[in-house]
């Protein structure tokens, strides 16, 4: 009896990523598999038929599952209806798997003609309206359940999301109630099966049912202990770049009047205009160096934490 690991495509996931994930954990179980379930064409209960089709041909005492993209909603499907399955399942990461939708889904259904849609049945059940009207299924409470987000966008498809994604999925739609741990790194969609640190993570996770300490974790924070996360780590210029608004640095007086300030350190502000809400940041000789809606810099802060979180020296399984 061993203990496996299966890899589960998604609509999105690249063969050559999976098996570079399958060639970097195989040290450490005693097989490990890639899966491809075939979503392009198919609906979900279909590729959950094949994927246990493929588990069942294997003599195991502890399953461990990876699923990326939309392979993560098939493996949850599949633990969910076949209880003795689950039993013999330990821990599974969801690798930027689209678990509340996609408004990339949403799309495709607003705008692709009906005759064409039925050539992908999945992108229905991806879709954010189906998510809040679905009954849709939990992992097993005995299953350790950990996430993993990608939060660098594609310019291809940035304008269609108003929260942090990968360029297909958002950071919020990973996230379950169920989870042990989520994290977040500074990766898009496919980069996140090609990552020497998210193998790490996923090695350390099966390991202790929790993430590395140091990996970054969104909700940990509110904006002003983010604010000075960034001067800590002395990458405010990361931050102002990051933002890419057209900020035309100019002299103020200290937002004595209509600005709250937030937060200060040593000279620095972060602060909130008591109109519009609308937030900035001023050096210390009171240069407004950003401006934005708390949204579009807490969103920058993210992915710069993210980025130092990932640089910092790995103490994870390797």
């Amino acid at each position: 009896m061993k203990q496996f690991v299966y890899l589960v495509h998604g609509f999105h996931s690249d063969s050559a990523s999976m098996h570079f994930l399958a060639r970097r954990l195989k040290p450490f179980y005693d097989d490990v598999f890639t899966i491809d379930v075939g979503l392009s064409f198919s609906t979900i209960d279909d590729a959950v038929d094949r994927l246990l089709e493929q588990v069942l041909k294997m003599d195991f005492y502890q399953a461990n599952f990876i699923g990326h993209s939309t392979g993560g909603i098939v493996v949850r499907h599949l633990l969910n209806r076949e209880a003795t399955l689950a039993k013999k399942t330990c821990s599974v990461i969801l690798l930027g798997v689209p678990s509340r939708g996609t408004p990339l889904a949403d799309l495709h259904q607003k705008y692709i003609p009906k005759s064409i849609r039925g050539i992908h049945p999945l992108i229905v059940e991806l879709t954010k309206t189906h998510y809040f009207s679905s009954d849709l299924t939990r992992f097993p409470d005995s299953i350790a359940v950990g996430g993993i987000a990608g939060i660098q966008s594609w310019e291809s498809t940035r304008a269609f999301f108003t929260d942090l994604n990968d360029g297909v999925v958002e950071y919020s739609s990973v996230w379950l109630p169920e989870m042990k741990d989520m994290v977040a790194f500074p990766l898009d969609h496919q980069e996140l099966t090609q990552n020497e640190k998210v193998v790490k993570s996923i090695l350390y996770f099966f390991e202790n049912q929790h993430f590395p300490i140091h990996l970054y974790r969104l909700q940990n924070m509110n904006i002003e202990d983010k604010f000075a996360y960034l001067y800590q780590h002395y990458v405010f210029d990361d931050f102002f770049d990051v933002l890419k608004n057209p900020n035309i640095e100019i002299a103020t007086m200290g937002g004595k009047v209509f600005w709250k300030s937030l937060k200060e350190i040593e000279g620095w502000k972060l602060q909130q205009n008591k109109t519009t809400g609308h937030l900035r940041v001023l050096n210390p000789s009171n240069i407004r160096k950003a401006w934005g809606s708390k949204s579009h810099l807490e969103q920058a802060m993210d992915i710069v934490m993210s980025r130092v979180a990932t640089d910092q020296p790995w103490s994870g399984k390797s």
